[in-house]
């Protein structure tokens, strides 16, 4: 990558999340301005800035892609959740599609978290402090990749997070029913 494209793609990103912050707030304005769905949209404009300016600056740095995108999730958490309150709280069935978009904060948390882990681990030169932290770099991108593939398959990710949502995604593996169902009738229960 060019040194223009990271520019380029930095503060493109930092453009994007700007506009899902603002969608957050033309969406839900009073839940924005009041809620914890402002201070995480205040917050990711820090972190996209900052990151964005090192990933213009160190391209090769990867800490600078780490904050943008720690800073992307937390915008689209600060929209998702003034979508989501406003499609099944305030006024019900007023926008399209509020449990898909309650679903996907709820999948996209755990990489976010996995994001934050690798800042880290990799501040501040933007790589690994020897080769010795290989085999956890690679745990810790399994165990993130886990819990998100998990929380996409199971319901109980979104209720957790909204317990007026339903689900739009519900697999037979999720809730491990067949293990429950099995366990119920070996129990005698």
């Amino acid at each position: 990558m060019t040194p223009r494209s990271a520019v380029r793609l930095a503060w493109g990103l930092w453009g994007l999340a700007v506009a899902l912050v603002a969608a957050g707030l033309a969406v839900n304005p009073g839940l924005v301005v009041r809620g914890w769905e402002g201070a995480l949209g205040l917050l990711s404009l820090v972190f996209l800035t900052v990151g964005a300016f090192l990933a213009g600056r160190r391209p090769g740095n990867a800490v600078g892609w780490l904050l943008l995108g720690w800073g992307m999730v937390m915008a689209f958490g600060s929209f998702a959740g003034a979508y989501v309150d406003r499609g099944l709280v305030r006024d019900p069935g007023s926008v399209p599609g509020p449990d898909w978009v309650a679903w996907a904060e709820g999948v996209v948390w755990h990489p976010a978290f996995g994001l934050l882990a690798f800042l880290l681990l990799l501040f501040p030169h933007g790589r690994l402090p020897s080769r010795r932290w290989r085999p956890f770099a690679w745990l810790t991108v399994a165990v993130y990749l886990s819990l998100s593939v998990s929380a996409a398959c199971s319901p109980e990710a979104v209720r957790l997070y909204y317990p007026e949502a339903i689900p739009p995604v519900r697999l037979p593996i999720a809730g491990l029913d067949l293990f429950q169902q099995a366990a119920r009738v070996a129990g005698g229960g």
